[in-house]
């Protein structure tokens, strides 16, 4: 007489292997959102509200004032990364360090 185990394992082998369903999208890819999670309908409410607070007039000068500031925050990423790649570049050797003589 078998055991439960091995009459188990028999009955598996007949079956053929599990085929998991293909995955689908993340949310965010499927409701349309940039790629910093905003969607088209957010961005207009946010821009309804912009003009509401600010005003007509003072709104072309705010988002003048919000480029400038990214374009600043862009310049000082790359300059930090330039930075620190030129880093990596460099040898590390102190400028007072002299090569040691081995000694025989």
């Amino acid at each position: 007489m078998r055991s439960t185990t091995a009459r188990n394992h028999a009955a598996c082998s007949l079956l053929p292997p599990l085929q998991h369903p293909p995955r689908s999208p993340p949310a965010a890819s499927r409701s349309g959102s940039t790629s910093s999670g905003v969607s088209g309908g957010e961005l207009l409410l946010l821009l309804v509200i912009a003009l509401l607070v600010l005003g007509a007039h003072r709104l072309p000068e705010a988002g003048r004032l919000v480029g400038k500031g990214l374009r600043d925050f862009q310049r000082a990423l790359n300059e930090a990364r330039h930075a620190v790649e030129e880093g990596q570049e460099q040898p590390r050797t102190s400028e007072g360090a002299r090569p040691r003589r081995l000694i025989d």
